[in-house]
């Protein structure tokens, strides 16, 4: 049994979203090096320093997921599928402590080495996010996606608004922006599956084939729902995943979100074996920000 596992074609899919380099509590590779100017307009390099929340998604959320995948794929291949937001952009100065363009970018760059590193990485999907968070006309995105096309010859790298991509026979439907998780606990998913539902049913009604996974970012939740169902007497069986964030809230989302206090922070991962798709894997690490104490 175990020779004929070993024997089986095998790929991983890595989805990563809403780094948001540059934001104050966003993800940050402690040997990123940016150009300080000085007053000539000089430049020389200066070493980042990390806050005590950059600290936790780098060393206690993304390494270990890193480190995890790495392990698990074994020598086998792997598909980066990047949902957006990589930047944090330059709209909110007040949680940004990169907020130069060519710094975010640069700090981008070295948040994705780790994977770079492993030469059964082989192909790398970007796709758009929002644009307040890309400096406009999605130019971040434009920008790393041709530096690391200059740097890893041997990667297939393609940025994208909305991709299809078919792996083994698996079709995945990714972009940034999706459905909402959910505004009660007991609501969360409804809307994802309604989603899913939506685009399976499209696709099958014009004659296509619809997708088995569909990826989001965007709300920087972790959330996976399946669906098996018959429409027009075709059987169907789907995936739906929003990807936790790599970067924490600021004042900013706790407003719009109502005062969120339980976070979510890490990547999925997803094993496609013989044309078969698995039970995706959500390696994610879980906060709880409220502060507590006790007054007697």
């Amino acid at each position: 049994m175990k020779q004929c596992e070993d024997m089986a074609k095998r790929k991983l899919i890595v989805q990563l979203s809403d780094l948001h380099s540059g934001h104050t509590f966003g993800l940050l590779n402690p040997d990123t090096k940016l150009d300080e100017i000085d007053m000539n307009g000089d430049a020389r390099l200066m070493e980042v320093k990390l806050n005590n929340t950059q600290k936790y998604l780098w060393h206690e959320v993304y390494l270990p997921a890193i480190n995890q995948t790495i392990e698990y794929a074994n020598g086998d291949e792997i598909i980066l599928l990047l949902t957006g937001d990589l930047f944090q952009g330059s709209k909110f100065p007040f949680s940004t402590n990169v907020l130069d363009m060519a710094d975010q970018i640069t700090v981008a760059q070295y948040n994705l080495k780790p994977w770079l590193q492993h030469e059964n990485v082989k192909t790398i999907r970007i796709a758009t996010g929002t644009p307040v968070h890309d400096f406009g006309n999605d130019s971040g995105t434009r920008i790393i996606t041709q530096m690391l096309k200059s740097e890893l010859k041997n990667v297939d790298i393609t940025i994208v608004h909305h991709g299809l991509l078919e792996i083994d026979g698996v079709l995945i439907d990714y972009a940034h922006h999706g459905p909402f998780g959910g505004s009660r606990n007991w609501l969360r998913g409804n809307e994802a599956r309604y989603y899913l539902r939506s685009i399976v049913m499209d696709d099958i009604q014009a004659g296509i084939k619809p997708p088995n996974l569909i990826l989001r970012g965007h709300y920087h939740i972790a959330l996976k729902e399946y669906l098996s169902f018959t429409i027009a007497g075709q059987e169907h069986e789907a995936w739906i995943v929003i990807c936790p964030a790599l970067c924490l809230i600021d004042g900013w989302v706790r407003r719009i979100t109502k005062n969120i206090f339980m976070i979510n922070n890490g990547i999925v991962l997803f094993e496609i074996r013989d044309g078969d798709l698995q039970k995706p894997k959500m390696l994610v690490n879980q906060l709880d920000l409220r502060r507590r104490e006790k007054i007697d």
